[in-house]
């Protein structure tokens, strides 16, 4: 007895035949189209189907319209050792994707030095840095000593942003901030100090030494496997 597969008004659509091998098999009537429900693709927003189209290759593909932006979660670019993310972030007043520490790769250290014999009740600029185009400089720590008493000033642009004095007991004083203080081109950071030697009054020998790292931002930029670099 053949088993008949029909639809809801009685057309005929498929039934069990015999094979040429002897055993049956579901034969179906592909001359009408046959529906599985609905499976539809479609934009979020628009509510847009994705259509099914045929290729110059005589497959079939599915259509999408590339016209807008589609949002695919979270891409993320990692190293390949360390596992580390890349991010997209704000590095040095631009827009930039960055593994994260990204000065290490571009970053020199700097360490500037300067002395002088100071007369009392002088104030005489030990340490002159401006940073040059194309890089940046920061710095946190800061030495600073003499034979005598001294106030030392730190200013950034001629605006003082700390003083320090030492004393018969701590001829050398060392200044670490809690953060770096980032330069950009064109500006410029001194160390100064005053001959407060009051006892005596006369002159004195004084020193210091600026502490920090210069980024090259000209060339700042990530290398990455086989050759492939992005550069900020």
């Amino acid at each position: 007895m053949a088993t008949v597969l029909t639809n809801k008004k009685g057309t005929h659509y498929a039934d069990v035949r015999v094979r040429d091998d002897g055993t049956e098999a579901l034969c179906v009537d592909m001359a009408g189209d046959i529906q599985i429900g609905a499976v539809e693709l479609k934009d979020a927003l628009t509510n847009d189907r994705a259509n099914v189209v045929l290729r110059g290759d005589g497959k079939y593909a599915l259509a999408v319209d590339m016209s807008s932006d589609i949002q695919i979660g979270a891409v993320e670019i990692k190293d390949w050792d360390t596992d580390k993310r890349v991010d997209v972030e704000e590095c040095h007043n631009f827009n930039a994707m960055l593994v994260r520490d990204c000065e290490q790769f571009q970053r020199s250290t700097a360490n500037f030095y300067g002395d002088a014999t100071v007369a009392y009740d002088n104030t005489i600029t030990l340490v002159s840095y401006t940073v040059p185009t194309g890089k940046l400089f920061k710095f946190n720590n800061i030495i600073m000593g003499g034979d005598a008493d001294g106030e030392f000033y730190i200013e950034v642009n001629s605006t003082r942003i700390a003083l320090l004095r030492n004393s018969a007991s701590e001829r050398t004083k060392f200044l670490t901030l809690g953060n770096y203080i980032e330069l950009n081109p064109g500006d410029n950071v001194s160390v100064k100090v005053k001959n407060v030697s009051w006892v005596k009054r006369n002159t004195k020998q004084f020193e210091a030494t600026l502490n920090g790292y210069t980024i090259n931002t000209a060339s700042l930029g990530i290398n990455f496997r086989h050759g492939a670099q992005v550069v900020f």
